[in-house]
Order: structure tokens, then C-alpha cells, then sequence
């Protein structure tokens, strides 16, 4: 929350707004994103809880999927976010 805290106004239950702000960057057109932008709404919505976008990466990787299968471009970033985080070193990656 620390990075959208400029948009929130101050008040004791922003519980709503922060859904509202949520639900707008799951809505951006995924498709039709920078690698920055895409860094930057995957920093956006770790900050505001939300592991959507975590959790499909995840199922994504454990299902091996078959290599032609791509990720989006903010998935891509997820997932290098998931790898930079982890605590358990990658041996290889395909």
C-alpha cells in the first residue's frame, strides 16, 4: 500500500477504496503492457495482498506445461518476482 498511498485519502476504514484500486489494476489490458508497467502492477498488487496473480503463475509452473504454452507479459514478471523472492535457489529453469 505503501506505493498507492498517494491515492487513498486518509480514513479509517479504506478497506473499499483499496478493493476499488485492486480491481482496477486486475482490469488493466494485460496485453497491451510495458515490462516496467507490468513490474510496477505486480509490486502494486503484492503490496495490496492480492496473490492472484501469484497463485496462477504458480499453478502454471507446477502443471509443466508444454513450452509452447507462453505466460503474458506481467505474468513473466510475476514469476521473475516469485524467483527473486523464493528461498530456494533454482537449478534450472526452461
Amino acid at each position: 500500500q505503501e506505493l498507492l498511498q498517494g491515492l487513498i485519502q486518509q480514513t479509517e476504514d479504506h478497506s473499499e477504496v483499496v478493493e476499488e484500486i485492486r480491481k482496477s489494476l486486475t482490469d488493466i489490458d494485460l496485453l497491451d503492457c510495458s515490462a516496467d508497467r507490468c513490474l510496477n502492477l505486480v509490486h502494486c498488487l503484492a503490496e495490496l495482498k492480492d496473490s492472484t496473480l501469484y497463485d496462477t503463475v504458480r499453478q502454471f509452473v507446477n502443471s509443466n506445461q508444454a513450452p509452447e504454452t507462453q505466460l503474458s507479459p506481467v505474468q513473466c514478471s510475476a514469476l521473475a518476482d516469485l524467483i527473486l523472492m523464493s528461498k530456494t535457489p533454482l537449478e534450472e529453469f526452461n
